[in-house]
């Protein structure tokens, strides 16, 4: 049963975590480079490429109204100008089937992943990405049709630190590249709302997870430079709110569950960032939990219980007057943790290493969402 309320609940995954059958990209480059050994082996991930159907059944059975997916651009344009007809017709199948189940389809264009013909052309370091990339959005429009709702850009401040991380950009690099994500996410605003007025758009940012600090100098880098006139709605995603140095430390390192989960901390950033930008509506495009390998955390924090949390702050900063619309759990189902695959945050659990099968196992938290999508009236 589904809310009779407005609010819009959620599941969320990307391409390159979830998909398998991985095409020439920048990431296929760094996993292979030799110059990270510390990530593990792509494998199939979770081989949502031929199972979407099934994993969309899933998230209709939870009651959701949106679900979100990428598009690997990597996979629809493997070389330059070379259009992938299978590519195409893989997404619009996935957004077909999304319609069928009776949810509204939520693309994202970026989720840190291009292809690698445009890495060895400098990735977004180079000006010209940004006209291949505007070619690319223009193309998944026409491709996927009236989506209600559309992401440019995942995190496109984190974007830049991850690619400082995988490539060694310099700092004057960094910022290059941040000031061509701008254009870029302006320009492909610009071209959906062309041919759908009535979409909307944004780019889902996670800063609200940094420091203060670091967080009032990335938002002034992307979210200052296109709130006004570029954004139809503030897309946020919520893991670690206000994070310490020790919480950073153990991002680094690769341990996310260590990192504590505070029962209000939704809330509190919904809060600042309806503050900071008082015209945008707030849809909290990600939030969701890690465990190691899907073992008990060493908090005893449940993910039912964590979800329960998060729904109790989301509610309670609406009261306050937060205008918070929607709320996508990360993820549907367990995936490639961006070199990783002992992060879980699945609502579906999915050994990807041991399980040649790839077998969907519901969390404690599925039954929990199902619950309190069926009887909160937002």
């Amino acid at each position: 049963m589904r809310s009779t309320g407005g609010f819009r609940w959620g599941v969320a995954g990307s391409a390159f975590q979830s998909e398998g059958d991985l095409p020439p990209c920048n990431w296929q480059v760094y996993l292979s480079d030799g110059k990270h050994p510390e990530r593990e082996p792509y494998l199939e991930a979770v081989d949502f490429r031929h199972r979407y159907r099934e994993d969309i059944a899933l998230a209709k059975g939870l009651g959701v109204r949106v679900f979100r997916f990428g598009v690997n651009w990597a996979r629809v344009e493997p070389a330059r100008g070379q259009r992938s007809e299978v590519g195409w017709a893989f997404y619009r199948d996935v957004v077909a089937a999304i319609r069928e189940a009776g949810l509204e389809p939520m693309p994202t264009l970026d989720h840190f992943v291009y292809p690698a013909w445009v890495l060895d052309d400098g990735g977004w370091v180079a000006e010209s990405t940004i006209d291949h990339f505007l070619a690319f959005a223009r193309t998944a429009v026409e491709e996927l049709g009236a989506c209600p709702w559309w992401l440019v850009f995942n995190e496109p401040s984190f974007n830049v630190l991850m690619e400082t991380a995988m490539r060694g950009l310099s700092p004057e690099q960094g910022a290059t590249m941040a000031a061509n994500l701008v254009v870029a996410h302006r320009q492909a605003y610009t071209a959906i709302k062309n041919t759908y007025p009535a979409a909307q758009v944004s780019s889902n940012e996670a800063t609200g997870n940094m420091p203060e600090a670091m967080r009032i100098q990335a938002d002034a880098a992307f979210l200052d430079q296109v709130a006004e006139g570029y954004l139809d709605f503030l897309g946020l995603d919520v893991y670690y709110p206000d994070i310490d140095i020790e919480g950073i430390q153990q991002l680094v390192q690769g341990t996310p569950w260590n990192i504590p989960q505070p029962p209000d901390g939704i809330g509190s950033v919904a809060s600042y960032y309806a503050a900071r930008y008082p015209d945008l509506p707030i849809f909290i495009i990600e939030s969701g939990m890690p465990t190691d390998d899907g073992k008990p955390r060493a908090d005893g924090l449940t993910r039912s219980r964590q979800l329960s949390n998060v729904v109790a702050s989301v509610g309670r900063a609406r009261e306050r007057g937060v205008p918070i619309i929607g709320l996508l759990y990360w993820s549907l189902t367990d995936n490639y943790e961006w070199g990783r695959y002992r992060p879980r945050f699945g609502l579906y659990s999915v050994d990807a290493v041991g399980d040649p099968a790839l077998t969907r196992v519901p969390t404690d938290a599925v039954e929990t969402y199902r619950d309190i999508i069926a009887t909160t009236d937002w």
